[in-house]
């Protein structure tokens, strides 16, 4: 195997800070500032971008909007991908990614939007989300910890974010979403969220009307303990909405503990599939409804600690179906798959008893 010196890395690097615009750029971010520099100079630089955050908390107001902490407008037709858990690596900055959304925080700090994307009518740029924690959002409207919106046909990954503690003033405390684009929001954390409406964990609209083929995608999420604003009497469910003219699937989700319904497909029912989830209450008739299951508490493993990953003995363990795209990895970078079947909801049991055909010694 041919060694890669400290020196070619490096050099490699240089090349890539100079290349055209039409090629990849790649940034290394450590503070609020370049983060928003990044995410501006990204938006408009004809290149498909990597924006990559280092460890750490990363909070403050956008100087143009001051409800926001980070505003994304997605102004050309180049793909962006947001992603946490950066570290040094040797000599390079950003040279390693460690797989644990906890280590970077973007925060509203209880007083706006965590992170509010634009996009452009006309533009198809993709977005991917990755290994953040988006928390203490506040807004009037929607969307406190991602709100993302515009006519634009981008496809849109949201993968390993923590969706924590955002309360929004309509619907969706945790995440709001609306593209006419492929959307899949997978292997995510939502909890704590509130909203006085509801789809208080999130909603996600799928603009573009496809009866047979599949584009919204929301899989293998745990979504716990979303809440009711208090004194919202008009709010019917602090879980997740799915709705729209796109057909979308809702896959092998863990819902517990929320207030009122887990899911609410009802405005558009008939263009949703439930299939392989734990869900206690829903709202609205969908078109199918295969292999859901009901437990009221789903064995993890310390949700006070917070520890949502599922007991040995959790009925919710192998009862997945791996029909769908799952992911390589699952929210704690552990295999997707273990044991041959997958999991439901964001944390693949790692208990090895069966890993290699042999019965772990008690």
């Amino acid at each position: 195997m041919t060694r890669i010196t400290d020196s070619r890395i490096l050099a490699a690097l240089a090349l890539l800070a100079c290349a055209p615009a039409g090629y990849a750029a790649t940034f290394c971010v450590d503070t609020a500032a370049e983060l928003r520099t990044a995410m501006t100079t990204a938006s408009t630089n004809g290149a498909d971008d990597v924006i990559r955050i280092k460890t750490g908390a990363y909070s403050g107001a956008h100087p143009i909007n001051a409800t926001t902490a980070f505003l994304l407008g997605v102004q050309e037709n180049f793909g962006l991908t947001l992603q946490g858990g950066w570290v040094p690596l040797v000599a390079v900055d950003c040279g390693r990614r460690i797989t644990d959304p906890a280590l970077t925080v973007l925060s509203g700090s209880n007083l706006r939007k965590v992170l509010l994307v634009i996009g452009n009518a006309g533009t198809s740029g993709a977005l991917a989300v990755e290994n953040l924690t988006l928390r203490d959002g506040n807004a009037t409207d929607r969307g406190a910890g991602l709100h993302l919106f515009g006519n634009y046909t981008g496809n849109v990954r949201i993968e390993y974010v923590n969706f924590f503690s955002n309360d929004a003033g309509s619907f969706a405390g945790g995440a709001s979403i609306s593209t006419g684009g492929i959307i899949e929001v997978r292997n995510n954390l939502f909890r704590f969220n509130s909203c006085p409406n509801r789809f208080c964990a999130g909603e996600i609209f799928g603009q573009t009307a496809s009866p047979s083929v599949i584009r919204t995608f929301f899989g293998n999420n745990t979504v716990v303990n979303n809440r009711c604003s208090p004194g919202a009497p008009s709010c019917t469910g602090a879980g997740v909405g799915v709705y729209g003219p796109s057909r979308g699937v809702i896959f092998n989700n863990a819902f517990a503990f929320n207030d009122g319904f887990d899911v609410d497909v009802s405005p558009t029912g008939a263009n949703v599939d439930l299939l392989f989830n734990n869900i206690n209450e829903s709202s609205g008739t969908p078109a199918n409804s295969i292999g859901n299951i009901n437990v009221a508490d789903p064995l993890f493993e310390n949700p006070l600690a917070p520890d949502y990953r599922l007991r040995f003995s959790s009925p919710l363990r192998d009862a997945g179906t791996s029909n769908l795209v799952l992911g390589e990895v699952d929210f704690n970078g552990l295999p997707r798959i273990n044991n041959g079947l997958v999991d439901i909801g964001a944390f693949e049991n790692d208990d090895a008893v069966f890993r290699n055909s042999f019965e772990n010694p008690q």
